[in-house]
């Protein structure tokens, strides 16, 4: 017989490729076949993902902003390059902008009238918040 616990200790993590190893090991073990070939036929685990660090530095941020005038512009500004700086350390991220428009959406690096350019990536959750402004 053969587990999940078997592969575990081969190296293997949950995921898809999980379930299906421990399938070809079974159908192995139910025609016969000893724990050795089992386990030779589940294969060896994926390699895991590779992770990237963050940047030391933010990449350039381009603004189209105009010049802040009262308090609140001026610290909306403040408050969205420091939003941006941050998520500007993201590995995959090529360029950015933000628009005449731009806000900070709460706590999220992703700022109202933001922009990013990725490299070989999906950000599912880089999209703005909302835009609800008289631009």
């Amino acid at each position: 017989m053969i587990t999940g616990n078997d592969l575990i200790k081969r190296g293997w993590k949950a995921g898809p490729a999980f379930g299906q190893a421990l399938k070809r090991a079974h159908q192995v073990i139910a025609s016969g076949g000893s724990v050795e070939a089992a386990l030779a036929a589940a294969g060896d685990p994926p390699e895991p993902p590779k992770t990237l660090a963050l940047r030391a530095d933010p990449i350039p941020l381009n603004e189209a902003v105009g010049t802040p005038v009262t308090n609140e512009e001026k610290e909306n500004l403040i408050s969205v390059r420091e939003h941006m700086s941050r998520l500007l350390q993201v590995p995959v991220i090529t360029g950015a902008a933000v628009m005449p428009d731009c806000c900070p959406a709460g706590s999220d690096p992703i700022v109202v009238g933001g922009a990013i350019a990725v490299k070989n990536a999906i950000i599912p959750a880089a999209h703005s918040s909302d835009v609800c402004c008289s631009m």
